[in-house]
């Protein structure tokens, strides 16, 4: 799609649109700075007519074949994004392949995004127990909440802790994800999932994955029968980073790596 940005005015223009195979098949490439070129008459200027023929041809083939992106392990990224941040132009800095999949990971885009504008990386459990969640953290739904500790057998004490908790939704139901800190000195944190009304049904996955999205032992636990909660235990590491994820998808899920 061709876009006109006027910032000054605040308004974009849409100029026209072509199919992922006519850009491919027909326009002109520059190497240089990785752009394809193609002739305004080549161009659908009718918004209108993607919803027409895409009821009237849905089979039809817009797109060609793509390689899928390379899968990329947090070593190789923390040097990419370094370099990203330091060019002028950071998309021409890496190869095509290697800046897709940073770009198709929300994490790392997002982590990239703070480098280049000069901000602190997000995400931060540690910091959002200490100083409270940050702005882009609760844009997302991230709070912290206290509760209070059990005591030796089970009983309420008078001793609160401050943890983390977010809404979610899931197929229309409403639920909370919380983090909890179970054990400072060996730095065992417990991530759980609870249903705000009712019990939570079989089939559904909690599960912690590495920030390069690699599952690990013991990361998972499922349903086999209504709960009222799931939760997973891990031992972690100063500055490690998991990420959270859970079947079915909650509504607007993108994956997000929080640093311990």
């Amino acid at each position: 799609m061709s876009l006109q940005v006027n910032v000054d005015d605040g308004y974009v223009k849409v100029v026209g649109f072509a199919t992922h195979q006519l850009l491919k098949g027909q326009g002109d490439y520059d190497s240089s700075d990785r752009t394809y070129t193609l002739a305004a008459k080549d161009l659908t200027t009718d918004v209108n007519v993607i919803w027409i023929s895409q009821s009237l041809y849905p089979e039809a083939i817009k797109r060609l074949a793509v390689e899928p992106l390379p899968k990329l392990t947090t070593a190789q990224t923390s040097p990419l994004i370094e370099r990203l941040s330091q060019s002028f132009i950071p998309r021409l800095a890496v190869s095509f392949p290697q800046w897709a999949a940073i770009m198709a990971h929300s994490s790392w885009r997002r982590q990239l995004s703070q480098r280049l504008s000069g901000q602190r990386p997000p995400f931060s459990v540690r910091q959002w127990l200490q100083s409270g969640v940050d702005q882009l953290a609760q844009n997302l739904g991230w709070q912290t909440v206290t509760y209070q500790l059990e005591g030796a057998r089970g009983e309420a004490s008078d001793a609160t802790q401050i943890g983390l908790s977010r809404s979610l939704q899931i197929d229309d139901e409403d639920y909370t994800l919380a983090i909890s800190c179970l054990d400072e000195a060996t730095q065992a944190w417990r991530f759980e999932l609870q249903k705000t009304a009712g019990l939570i049904a079989p089939g559904i996955t909690l599960q912690l994955l590495t920030e390069d999205l690699q599952s690990f032992e013991n990361n998972a636990v499922t349903a086999t029968t209504a709960v009222e909660k799931l939760f997973v235990d891990v031992a972690l590491t100063p500055n490690e980073g998991l990420v959270w994820a859970i079947d079915p998808t909650p509504d607007q899920y993108e994956p997000e790596v929080l640093y311990f």
